[in-house]
Order: C-alpha cells, then structure tokens, then sequence
C-alpha cells in the first residue's frame, strides 16, 4: 500500500520482490507501486545520469554545518549508484562538493546516481556482526576506535560487533544503526550464494572432504555458482553408506525445454514426464522472483512424496535458503537419502524420484557423480540466468529543468495534531492514518501544514 505519494522526477531506489535493486526517475503522475516492487526511497533529483552531472539543474543539494563559510558546499557527502555493469556502488567523503561526489561516480561508470544525506553526523556506513549471545565468537584483541560491540537494544539475548567502514567516519551516536533512529537509513543482508558452510559430519571421524560443498568439476559459469555439491555418510548406524547432495541455485538457472543448448547447465533425464496432476519439482517465477516449489502443475521433475522408511536412491528437497538439494545414495536402504536431506537444512517437501532420473553434466555420469544410463531421454534442461544486481527503472523518464520538477517536488502533504503524542497523516485515497511521534524533542505544532522533505 502506498500511504503517502511518490515524488514526480525524484530519484529513486527501489527494492524489488526478486533481490535486485532499481535506479531511475519516478514518471509524473504515477501514484501506485509498480508489479514487482516492494519498497522505494526517493531523495532530491539524480545526481548523475547517463554520464551526465546534475541533469535536472538543481541549484541546491542541501544545507552546509552551520560553521561552513558563506557558499561554501565543502562537507561529508554520501552516494549510492547503479554502474553500468548491473553493480550497485556506494560513495562517501569527508570533503566533498555535489560536483566532486557526481565525479566520483562518473568514474565509476555509474549511470545512475543518487545523492544521499551529508554533513558529517549523519553520513555513515556499519558493519554490523549480529549472534546470539552464547554465540559470539571471541575477538582476541582490543576494539579499535572504530569498532562497538554491546547488547542489541530491545532484543535481549543477542549480541552484536560494529566497525565504522571507514576510521574518519564521525557519523552521531556509532554505532548508529543497530537501534532506532529518527532518521530513516538502508540496510543490507547477507544473500546466501553457493557454495556455503560445511555440513556437520554425522560419522566420526570425518572423512577428508566429507560435507564441504565445492563447484569443482559443476561447468564453468561465472559467481555466483549455480551448483555447488559435497558427499557425506549421514547415518551413525551404517557407516559404510554414503549420499552424494547437489545443491541447485533457482536465481541461477532455470528450467527448460529439452533442445534448449545455449547457456546449458544441466540436463534433467527422465523415462517419462510428470503425469497431469502428479507431484513434481518446479522452477517457479513470479514478479521477477525465481524459486524451487513442489506443485502439481507446469514443467518439472516427477517424483512421488518421500515418505518415512522409504528406500529411495534418489530424492529432491529445499534448504532454507531455497536451494534445491538433490541426493544419490550409493545403495537403497531405509531413509538414508532423507537423513541426507535433513542434513543439508530441507524442508517437509521432498520427492523421491524414479531410478532412472538424473541431473547430468555428460552422458556417462550425473551432477553428484554416479553412474548413469546413457540411454534414459533428456526431458529438460538447465539452463544459466543471470542473477540481477541493479536494474534501471523507468528509463523512459528523461530529464526536464526546474521550471516543470520543482513545484511537483514541494507539493506540501497535510499533517494533523491527534491526541496524546501522535500526528494524522492524510494519505492517499481521502484516509488518514495515526501514526506515534519518537525521536523528537517536542510535539508538532497543531494543524500544522509542514513541507515533507524530498523522499
């Protein structure tokens, strides 16, 4: 829902659904989020575009500290850019002028690019380290002036490390960002990528190699790996029996026809094709995202529910981070592949599949290294899809002068005094909402009309 409306020309950085991060200039009169996005920020014009400094024109980047000589523009500044080759890129300098930040990105192929906030006290970038409590491994020397560590507020149990990523940063209040603030800020998350973290060997000792996933041997396609594999004894009681697991990556391939040769992965063999309404792994698109989903619908891998005490030589799962897991026992036997499967962090939705079906690389063995029949037909195909980084939105908005983007830009929004310590906000659509005032040091004024910032 969107509450409040989108600036028209005001740059943008938009969260999508599947990942990625978009970069343009939000289209005059467009008021409802677009298909695929799930969040967006919006500050003053783009700096950059194209190659281009200041394309929109704009006179005034914001407020210098009040120490700053008279015209003096001279300050902490920060950025963030999309470069031409799909990367996002994030700028900050302790003495720089709008045009030095837009040449900084220039140089480095950016092309599009945002002006983030300035001045020193609230231009900052953290790394942050966040475990449980009796999970935080020791550090061995002292914290530099740089680097906190403390109890996340409001969560306790938890515990978290801080390092400023750059020693002169001086932004308030370090570390800034594991806390509230009254001022809004980005975060990023670690996405999981193949290969991953070991697996913890059930038979000891562990054998050299035993549950260390590796991409050796898995094609030659760029980082991120679509596959990554490993083998591993998953069961105390049988010693002897090992399960070979191929981890398949939704955001790297995807699945196709059977003739299908540019980008090849893989091929999925198969006696037959899944019957109407049968169980069976699919690749699932939707809104720009790409996931492994067990459904009874579409092109997949037939299979039939795993069930306990079965004897199954080959099933599929997902992981936690939505990997496809796929598992070759070298023997039927009783719940070995599902203790595989276990192993490696799958779910409830898994398929055992036929003996016959096979994820292979070449026509003699199969992605987890067994021995295949050469004979079994190929009914699908893996095949590599990029994995987006940032992507450009809008590109169809081009650059306008002041005299059409400036009124649009400082159309006033209408806040209300509501009872206690809250504001009314008039949103879109006629409603109004309440929402809590923190992080202030006084209550608005009341029926204010107050200018809302360039998002």
């Amino acid at each position: 829902m969107t509450l409040l409306p989108p600036k028209p020309w005001g740059a943008t950085i938009v969260a999508l659904e599947d990942g990625a991060s978009g970069f343009g200039s939000w289209p005059n009169g467009v008021n409802d989020m677009p298909a695929g996005v799930a969040e967006f920020r919006q500050n003053l014009t783009a700096l950059v575009e194209e190659g281009v400094f200041n394309p929109f024109r704009r006179s005034f980047w914001g407020g210098n500290v009040p120490s700053a000589a008279p015209g003096d523009e001279h300050t902490c500044r920060t950025g963030v850019c999309m470069t031409r080759e799909g990367n996002v890129a994030y700028f900050w300098g302790d003495d720089l002028t709008p045009r030095s930040l837009g040449d900084g990105m220039i140089a480095a192929r950016c092309a599009y690019g945002v002006h983030l906030d300035m001045n020193g006290a609230n231009t900052g970038f953290e790394f942050l380290r966040v475990t449980p409590d009796r999970s935080t491994p020791p550090l061995r020397r002292p914290l530099s002036a740089s680097e906190a560590e403390g109890t996340v507020p409001s969560a306790p149990g938890f515990h978290y490390r801080a390092r400023r990523m750059v020693r002169g940063m001086h932004e308030m209040s370090f570390p800034r960002y594991i806390k509230r603030d009254p001022r809004d800020f980005f975060y990023l998350s670690m996405r999981a990528v193949l290969p991953g973290a070991a697996l913890v060997a059930p038979v000891a000792p562990a054998q050299q190699g035993e549950g260390q996933w590796h991409v050796a041997g898995l094609g030659e396609q760029a980082f991120p790996w679509p596959m990554a594999r490993t083998r591993v004894r998953p069961d105390p009681a049988r010693p002897d029996r090992w399960v070979n697991l191929v981890r398949i990556d939704a955001r790297r391939v995807d699945l196709g026809p059977a003739t299908r040769t540019e980008g090849l992965v893989a091929r999925v063999l198969s006696a037959s094709a899944a019957a109407p309404g049968a169980p069976r792994i699919a690749w699932v698109e939707r809104d720009g995202a790409a996931r492994w989903g067990v459904t009874t619908e579409g092109a997949g891998i037939d299979g039939a529910p795993l069930t306990p005490g079965m004897a199954a030589t080959r099933a599929v799962g997902i992981d936690r981070d939505g990997f496809l897991v796929y598992a070759v026992a070298d023997r039927a036997a009783p719940d070995l592949a599902a203790r595989a499967l276990d192993l490696a962090g799958c779910g409830p939705d898994r398929l055992a599949l036929p003996a016959t079906t096979a994820i292979a690389l070449t026509g003699a063995r199969d992605v987890a290294g067994a021995a295949i029949d050469a004979n079994v037909p190929t009914t699908l195909t893996l095949a590599a899809r990029p994995m987006r980084g940032a992507v450009r939105m809008f590109p169809a908005v081009r650059p306008v002068p002041p005299s059409v983007w400036y009124d649009a830009q400082h159309r006033r929004v209408r806040y209300t005094h509501g009872e206690g310590n809250t504001v009314e906000v008039h949103i879109l659509g006629g409603q109004t909402i309440s929402t809590p005032v923190w992080g202030t040091s006084g209550r608005p004024p009341r029926d204010a009309s107050v200018a809302v910032p360039p998002q």
